[in-house]
């Protein structure tokens, strides 16, 4: 008997090896996604979506024999949602992954309010990366994501005053797989800082890209994505422009034929006078 990708999603299994705070949100996340429920075409967000074809895929079980080797050209990334990272990223760049985390960080959600897939990736992922960026020199990264099964990657970007970061971004597969990746980043820009993350996904899979961004003073966010090949690809974007000043541009480009499914929802929220966003898809 296969199994679905809906089977997967029924149980909270516990990650024994993250730190107790951890596995008290990832409860908290799993109870929050019991509660909204699978959402379906009466909900206005996911009205052109169809949900089935995603529930009904069977999830393969991921490689074990993929390594860093897949990797080489990334300072950091996951394979089949287990943290990657390069030795000797520089000045300025920190990256811990979860599961070493001692104390509690301070910014953490649980998920977006528009998909409740979100809170699934909090209640299930593996192990995470927390990435803290402070130079007073532009900072360059390149992040690799590969996956042959069911993974959930997860992110946290803090970027200090004053610091500049472009981040580049892949999501690729192994060879003849068809993964099902569920991925969350937040973003935390301090006052006068920015951040450029360019995506690229094209796995033959399906995707599910979980965005939330809070934009300090001055701060200025750059979101670039290109989506092809992706079988069924869902991305939702929450931006917070909390202070004066701050401001985003996102831009997006999909290549789809007749069987792929592609739908972006995004949510701005101008919290505070003289913040300005821009959008182009």
């Amino acid at each position: 008997m296969k199994t679905t990708y809906q089977n997967t999603i029924k149980d909270f299994q516990n990650n024994h090896h993250l730190p107790d705070w951890i596995k008290e949100l990832q409860r908290e996340a799993f109870d929050a996604f019991k509660d909204k429920g699978l959402p379906t075409t009466a909900h206005e967000s996911w009205k052109y979506m169809p949900l089935d074809p995603v529930l009904a895929l069977e999830c393969m079980q991921p490689r074990q024999d993929l390594d860093s080797s897949h990797l080489l050209d990334a300072d950091l990334g996951f394979i089949n949602g287990k943290p990657y990272i390069k030795k000797g990223l520089g000045e300025g760049i920190e990256v811990t992954p979860f599961s070493q985390l001692k104390t509690a960080i301070k910014h953490f959600e649980l998920g977006l309010r528009t998909t409740p897939f979100s809170y699934l990736n909090t209640a299930h992922f593996y192990d995470g990366l927390y990435i803290k960026l402070c130079s007073k020199k532009e900072l360059c990264l390149n992040l690799n994501i590969m996956s042959s099964g069911l993974s959930y990657p997860r992110l946290i970007i803090e970027v200090s005053p004053h610091t500049k970061v472009t981040l580049c971004c892949g999501v690729n597969q192994s060879s003849e797989s068809h993964p099902i990746t569920n991925m969350m980043t937040e973003i935390h820009l301090a006052q006068e800082s920015s951040l450029s993350l360019i995506e690229l996904y094209s796995q033959k899979g399906v995707m599910m890209n979980n965005t939330i961004a809070h934009l300090d003073e001055n701060s200025h966010l750059d979101l670039y994505s290109l989506i092809h090949q992706n079988q069924w690809f869902r991305q939702d974007r929450e931006i917070f422009l909390n202070q004066s000043q701050a401001s985003c541009k996102i831009k997006s480009l999909g290549l789809l034929d007749h069987s792929q499914f592609s739908s972006q929802h995004l949510s701005i929220h101008h919290q505070k006078p003289d913040t300005h966003s821009e959008q182009l898809f």
